[in-house]
């Protein structure tokens, strides 16, 4: 799942949600989040942070780039490959 977090927003005229749909984003987007881009310790916008099934952090990164996003990808195939590789636990 993706989801998007509008922090630090010093516009009182954004309309973040008009944004997103004017961009044809489909993510949710989480509105007024200071206090989580505080706990997730965001240093820079845009940051991305990739987490696990298990719920760790996998990959975190702040700005953009093509070998940050290839390297990402690479993690998220990676990791949905062993998900699913996984016998299903049975009782």
């Amino acid at each position: 799942a993706v989801f998007g977090m509008n922090c630090w927003e010093r516009n009182p005229q954004a309309d973040p949600a008009r944004y997103m749909k004017e961009q044809k984003f489909t993510y949710p987007l989480l509105l007024k989040a200071d206090e989580a881009a505080v706990k997730y310790h965001v240093s820079g916008i845009p940051t991305f942070y990739l987490i696990g099934p298990d719920g760790k952090i996998l990959m975190a990164f702040a700005g953009a780039g093509e070998d940050k996003l290839r390297r990402a990808e690479e993690l998220i195939d990676k990791t949905l490959a062993n998900t699913t590789a996984q016998p299903a636990s049975g009782g």
